[in-house]
């Protein structure tokens, strides 16, 4: 996870930035996402980037930058004390590593939350500033949640032009983007998902299974439908157009997820589809009320 906080983060968007000078004014370039499907959170109870963040020493900036929103917060040591379940004699103590277990982070998730607000704030706000200066006119999709709280996508709202959720199920709305999304008034562009199916080819279906090819085509096209008739959604992307290497790629994945295969053969199944489905995109969408 990048540390917003410390000036090498910025420089480094300034770089990555300016090396896409190509496509500044570009009628085509819709937006810009920056990262993908960052660890916001993870485990049960949940540690979020905070936690992480207060196992480093002072010497990170994000570590520094909580400690100065700590001193704010908290009157006194036996104030933090009681918000975080800990026993540190002196504010030196807190400026060390320390690692919150599974029931201080349950306990001190209020505390918690304020301090993963301060982290995404920092966060959303250099990458937004850094595309205006950049690509002035391209809008800001945000990082590509993949896990995320309700603080964090509440802070994201705030800073992205639209919010990139990747969502990998059988409908949309079978996660709670939908629900958040309506709630905090703030358009969502899918930036993943997919379906796969062991009939021909491949040995692994991918992160969705179906039955067959004719199956995947049938959830292909009710996964776009709920989409394209949804309030919130603007836009989905499908992972991805390639089948990936029957020998997988760099991590091991190779998923039956393309629409074509890796001779560049098309599923016909999956073609028919999409041709029928983007052929009434326009008149499904204007005829559920959506713009």
């Amino acid at each position: 996870f990048p540390d917003p906080f410390d000036p090498r983060f910025a420089a480094g968007l300034d770089a990555r930035l300016a090396a896409l000078a190509s496509l500044k004014g570009d009628p085509w370039l819709l937006g810009v996402f920056i990262d993908n499907e960052l660890p916001w959170a993870e485990g049960n109870p949940p540690r979020n980037v905070a936690a992480a963040a207060l196992e480093l020493t002072a010497e990170a900036p994000v570590k520094a930058a909580l400690l100065q929103r700590l001193r704010a917060a908290y009157s006194s040591i036996g104030a933090l004390n009681a918000a975080f379940g800990t026993g540190f004699a002196s504010w030196e103590e807190v400026g060390g590593p320390w690692k919150l277990q599974p029931a201080q982070l349950k306990s001190a998730g209020g505390a918690l939350a304020a301090l993963d607000a301060a982290i995404a704030e920092q966060y959303f706000r250099t990458c937004r500033a850094a595309v205006r200066r950049h690509l002035p006119g391209a809008l800001y999709f945000g990082c590509r949640f993949h896990v995320y709280s309700r603080e964090i996508v509440r802070v994201a709202r705030e800073y992205c032009d639209v919010v990139a959720f990747n969502i990998y199920a059988y409908r949309p709305s079978e996660r709670q983007t939908d629900e958040l999304a309506t709630e905090l008034a703030f358009p969502v562009v899918i930036g993943e998902f997919h379906f796969g199916a062991t009939d021909r080819g491949m040995f692994h279906p991918g992160l969705r299974k179906t039955e067959n090819q004719a199956d995947r085509a049938a959830k292909y096209v009710a996964y776009l439908t709920e989409a394209a008739t949804a309030p919130w959604c603007v836009g989905a992307h499908w992972f991805q157009y390639l089948d990936q290497a029957l020998t997988g790629r760099g991590d091991g994945e190779n998923y039956n997820i393309g629409f074509v295969n890796a001779t560049d053969d098309p599923y016909p199944e999956m073609a028919a589809a999409a041709r029928e489905f983007h052929g009434g995109l326009y008149p499904l969408r204007l005829a559920a009320g959506r713009p």
